[in-house]
């Protein structure tokens, strides 16, 4: 297991340990969609290819399963952004379908269903903040996604923008 002393951390001659490290937090990532693993996978990648005593070809084995980690973090959050707005696709189109039979946008989604919509579809593929938020007011369909805070989709202007 890896083990911070001094500011390497050690490599085992055997890496199976970091693969089920890495696998562990690589599934967190995966169900949570936060982000929260990449970095820190990334500096890790780093500090064991760059520090300790081992054998350079154990280093970079060990150091390109972690970078594997932070690539694979930042790929499923861009997987993410774009099945979401792909997702709301026949979301945006059933709240078009409202306003034209009811000349409103409907307060809630809710109200799309069953007449517009069967279901309302998930936005992203997390346990996190997996659900599409709307608000009738302005209105925009909304969901969060990691490093851009939330994509709005305004109805207005019939376009997607990010609140950073």
């Amino acid at each position: 297991m890896a083990v911070l002393d001094s500011y390497h951390i050690r490599v085992t001659r055997s890496p199976i340990k970091h693969v089920v490290v890495a696998a562990i937090l690589l599934a967190i990532e995966l169900s949570l969609g936060l982000g929260i693993i990449g970095v820190p996978a990334a500096i890790v990648a780093a500090v064991v290819l760059l520090g300790g005593k081992q054998r350079f070809g154990v280093r970079l084995q060990v150091a390109a399963l972690y970078f594997c980690v932070s690539v694979l973090t930042f790929t499923w959050l861009v997987y993410n952004v774009h099945l979401a707005k792909r997702r709301a696709i026949p979301v945006i189109a059933a709240c078009n379908q409202f306003r034209a039979e009811h000349s409103r946008y409907p307060m809630q989604l809710d109200e799309l269903i069953p007449a517009n919509l069967t279901t309302l579809p998930n936005a992203r593929n997390t346990l996190v903040a997996r659900r599409f938020g709307y608000d009738a007011t302005r209105p925009i369909l909304y969901f969060p996604a990691m490093f851009h805070g939330v994509f709005y989709y305004d109805f207005q202007t019939d376009s997607w923008t990010t609140n950073d």
